[in-house]
């Protein structure tokens, strides 16, 4: 998807055309290659390891479609035990916990801008909602599933 892209803005660009085509009801639906999450890990991460709050502005403001598919996929391929943030401060070098709530409220936003799935548990709101949106990573516990599944999710 992300092939040829030149920045973030082309990508941001490129995801909402998208979503603009196809009916998408999670953002680790997309039809990412593993080259296209690499890119993403390394923009994203450059953008904010240079000046977290400047990053955050840029990310926030003019590609937060192209953040918030980066936190899904940090998710799916990271999340262990609970921890769903300290792969993501390893990725941007960001550890400071202020920004976890600046980043979430951007998420929750583009789910509402683009119809996305929102209905979201107590049970998954523990565990954050960018990992409700990855789908369902295959090393978290069978009983959990079944567990979320008989709350109707």
């Amino acid at each position: 998807m992300f092939e040829g892209c030149r920045d973030l803005l082309e990508c941001e660009a490129r995801l909402n055309a998208y979503l603009e085509r196809q009916q998408v009801s999670l953002l680790g639906e997309l039809p990412l290659s593993q080259q296209d999450v690499d890119w993403l890990d390394t923009a994203i991460g450059e953008r904010l390891g240079q000046d977290p709050r400047l990053g955050t502005q840029f990310l926030v403001r003019k590609t937060p479609l192209a953040f918030g598919v980066y936190l899904v996929w940090q998710g799916i391929r990271f999340y262990r035990d609970g921890d769903y943030w300290s792969a993501v401060h390893a990725s941007t070098g960001v550890a400071d916990p202020r920004y976890q709530s600046i980043w979430g409220t951007c998420f929750l936003r583009i789910l509402r801008k683009h119809k996305l799935l929102t209905r979201v548990t107590a049970d998954l709101r523990l565990w954050g909602r960018s990992f409700s949106m990855a789908g369902f990573p295959t090393h978290v516990c069978q009983s959990t599933f079944a567990r979320w599944l008989g709350s109707g999710l």
